[in-house]
């Protein structure tokens, strides 16, 4: 018995060798193992393998160390990506200087700033768009009720408005509002200095051989009481609403729940410019934009950007509020002193902000805010950048559309000054100084704490530098490092994904 058992075993022995593949056959090398990974998705290489200069991690190694040397920022962690290949992810320097020193390391996690808006609001936003719960042409007002224009205000634009319409219907001439006095006059001589211009006015005017055109009305009138209650959800996501850009709200709110009273705040005052007429990079549109996808969805800013965004993505260190679990791995930002109207505030202590959120507006609102409030890795932030490329899709899963993705990060702002802004990103301002000297494409943003995004889809790449520049005492500055960063990366493309642009010549 016990020798037809051990020819059992033998013969089974056997047929499971024949089957099974060769002991080495287990070993993958790291480009095998990756191209196992779900197709969409990033694996890591080098920059020869997306058709860039091997070159590039030595350059940008030396321009962070270059900037370190500075003191620009205390640490740093630096990714890029081209194609779906991570070709450079390192950290630099210190994630902590103060109380302790700590090295900083890539899976540190940083308060993002002002990124929020557009990772977080901006694609809550479109979100609802997407699902048919709101539209970016609806005015604030349908969302917050107390966003209308004051008894006063009211009054003033509808004067104005009779204004215009008398003189358009031709009930108010024109004469009386431009008559021509004997200061006018001399105002008029000593600027052109040539007393004949004015006799020629005067002869023109009164012989009515020249008149007012309508676009001239038009100019000439400004109403200096604007409408708020003509703001759009539009108007809120590409900054030309006119609100202000901030208010020190958490010292005029410092204690509780302040997000009531800030948007009862935002909703009553004054506009600095016409809506639509002008770019004004404002936190209070995009706190305002966080209220309204609570009001509509039901759900905070965080649990519907966790809902919907980041835990589909696999995006697992990227989140409103962190538990204290992650302290280890948070950088470090300012020095906190607790702000109250009692006054055992006066006598607390301060702290080294950490985990918690550096804005005081976002603060005052248990962290939670549209403008801020966000924390994320730079490995998070290339699967959302990565998203965004790959229009809205990532492995197998689709978080926004092909069109909306490119509705957020085409213009849909382009004023005379040249910027140009998409729905909550960045295309061309004077906030884009991240996209560095040689891109002349791309969306992207910038974080007070001195993180930034730029992302250029012709050649399917994301350029992601998240710093502490704030930690320990808000001195550093890191507007070079990003630029000199994407330069470097822009000049270490060998094979260009983007059209080619190229001139005819006159035909003969």
């Amino acid at each position: 018995m016990r020798s037809a058992k051990n020819c059992f075993v033998l013969v089974f022995c056997l047929v499971v060798s024949m089957l099974l593949p060769p002991l080495g056959a287990w070993s993958m090398s790291s480009s095998e193992l990756s191209s196992q990974k779900t197709p969409g998705t990033l694996r890591y290489g080098r920059p020869a393998d997306a058709g860039m200069d091997n070159s590039l991690n030595e350059l940008i190694d030396r321009v962070v160390a270059s900037s370190l040397e500075r003191n620009e920022t205390s640490g740093a962690v630096v990714l890029v990506l081209r194609r779906g290949v991570i070709v450079h992810e390192k950290a630099y320097g210190w994630r902590s200087v103060v109380p302790d020193r700590e090295a900083m390391t890539t899976d540190t996690i940083f308060d993002l700033a002002s990124l929020t808006k557009c990772v977080a609001t901006a694609t809550a936003v479109m979100k609802l768009v997407e699902n048919g719960s709101i539209r970016l042409g609806d005015p604030v007002k349908k969302y917050i009720p107390e966003w209308t224009n004051s008894p006063e205000e009211k009054a003033k634009l509808n004067a104005y408005e009779k204004l215009q319409r008398l003189i358009r219907q031709g009930v108010l001439g024109v004469q009386p509002l431009v008559e021509l006095t004997e200061n006018t006059s001399a105002a008029l001589t000593s600027k052109t200095g040539r007393g004949e211009a004015v006799d020629l006015w005067k002869q023109l005017w009164r012989g009515g051989d020249v008149r007012m055109s309508s676009k001239f009305w038009e100019e000439f009138l400004t109403a200096k009481t604007y409408d708020r209650e003509s703001i759009t959800l539009r108007h809120l996501l590409t900054h030309t609403s006119g609100l202000d850009p901030y208010d020190n709200y958490y010292l005029k709110f410092p204690e509780g729940d302040a997000r009531k009273a800030i948007i009862a705040d935002i909703a009553r005052r004054p506009l600095r410019a016409a809506p639509g007429e002008k770019f004004i990079y404002s936190d209070l549109g995009f706190i305002t934009l966080a209220e309204i996808v609570e009001k509509v969805s039901g759900l905070d800013l965080d649990q519907f950007c966790r809902r919907n965004i980041y835990e589909p993505l696999g995006m697992l260190d990227t989140m409103f509020n962190p538990p204290s679990k992650l302290l280890p791995r948070i950088a470090p930002s300012e020095w906190r002193y607790p702000a109250g109207k009692s006054s055992k505030a006066l006598v607390r202590k301060k702290y080294m902000i950490r985990g918690e959120v550096h804005d005081g507006n976002a603060f005052v609102q248990k962290g939670i805010s549209g403008h801020a409030g966000l924390f994320s890795t730079a490995h998070d932030l290339a699967i959302f950048a990565q998203m965004m490329l790959q229009e809205g899709a990532y492995g197998n899963v689709r978080v926004l559309s092909p069109l909306t993705v490119r509705a957020m990060i085409s213009p849909q702002v382009s004023l005379p000054d040249g910027t140009r802004r998409g729905f909550g990103w960045d295309v061309s301002s004077d906030y884009s100084h991240q996209r560095g000297d040689i891109f002349t494409s791309g969306f992207g943003h910038t974080g007070w704490t001195g993180t930034s995004l730029w992302a250029v889809p012709e050649e399917k790449l994301a350029i992601i530098v998240l710093t502490n520049r704030c930690h320990p005492d808000g001195s550093g500055n890191v507007s070079a490092l990003r630029a000199k960063v994407a330069n470097v990366v822009a000049a270490s493309i060998l094979e260009s994904d983007a059209p080619v642009f190229c001139t005819r010549g006159t035909e003969k």
